[in-house]
C-alpha cells in the first residue's frame, strides 16, 4: 500500500554533505517504490520565514532559517500544520535527531501520527555530550515509533540511551556509478613507492571522523 510521508531534514540536495546526499537517496527511493513524499528542509539563502516549493517526486519545500532554532522551530511547526490540514499523512519521518528528528516526533505526537527517526552517527556521538541537548536527544529516541541508525553500533548505542531494543539499521550505500574500479594508476609516476601503502579517504576529512586515531 502506497503511503503519504512527511520528511523533515536540516539539509537536502543541492546542499553538501552526506546528511543532505543521504535524505536525498531515501527521499528519491521511497518515490520510486510510489509513495508520495512531502520533504520540508531549512536554508539560509530565503528570507527567514520564507517557503519555496519545488515540484517534482518528492516534492520540497525549503523554508527560509531565523537566526536560532528557537524562532524556526514555531514557524516551521505552522507549515507543518497548514500541510497537515491540507495532506492526510501515514506518518512523520525526521531525518538526524535535531533538527529534523526532535521535530517530527514532537509533530507526530500532536498529531496522532507515527514517527520515524533516522540516526545518522554524528548526532549521536557528539549531541550526548555537553554541551549537546542530551534531554532532547534522550526523548526523541524514545518517543519515535520506529528509530534507524546507520550502523549496529549506532544502534547498539540508541538502545543503551533509551533502553528499547528494537532500533533497526539502515546502511549507507556507496553509489557504484561514480565509484567504481578504474584504470590501474601508475604509482611511480605518483612518488609511491612498491613497498608503500595508499590510504584511500572518501567523505569529508574532519577531525571528527578520528583520522588521527586511525594513524
Amino acid at each position: 500500500m502506497n503511503r503519504r510521508l512527511l520528511f523533515l531534514s536540516d539539509r537536502y540536495p543541492p546542499d553538501l554533505g552526506g546528511v543532505a546526499t543521504s535524505a536525498g537517496r531515501i527521499t528519491r527511493a521511497l518515490a520510486a517504490m510510489g509513495h508520495e513524499v512531502d520533504v520540508v528542509t531549512w536554508t539560509r539563502m530565503l528570507e527567514p520565514g520564507r517557503v519555496v516549493q519545488e515540484e517534482g517526486a518528492p516534492s520540497v519545500r525549503r523554508m527560509g532559517r531565523f537566526r536560532s532554532w528557537d524562532m524556526t522551530m514555531p514557524h516551521t511547526q505552522i507549515l507543518l500544520e497548514w500541510l497537515a490540514s491540507r495532506e492526510r499523512y501515514d506518518a512523520v519521518w525526521g531525518h538526524y535527531l535535531f533538527p529534523g528528528g526532535f521535530l517530527a516526533v514532537w509533530f507526530a505526537r500532536l498529531t496522532g501520527m507515527p514517527s520515524v527517526v533516522s540516526v545518522r552517527g554524528n548526532d549521536l556521538d557528539r549531541e550526548m555530550f555537553p554541551p549537546g541537548d542530551f534531554a532532547r536527544l534522550q526523548w526523541t529516541l524514545r518517543e519515535a515509533r520506529l528509530v534507524m541508525a546507520v550502523t549496529r553500533d549506532l544502534a547498539r548505542k540508541a538502545c543503551a540511551l533509551t533502553g528499547r531494543d528494537d532500533v533497526g539499521c539502515l546502511r549507507n550505500t556507496v553509489d557504484t556509478e561514480v565509484f567504481a574500479p578504474g584504470p590501474c594508476a601508475d604509482w611511480a609516476k605518483l612518488g609511491i613507492r612498491p613497498d608503500e601503502a595508499v590510504l584511500g579517504f572518501a567523505g569529508e576529512l574532519r577531525e571528527k571522523k578520528g583520522l588521527k586515531h586511525l594513524l
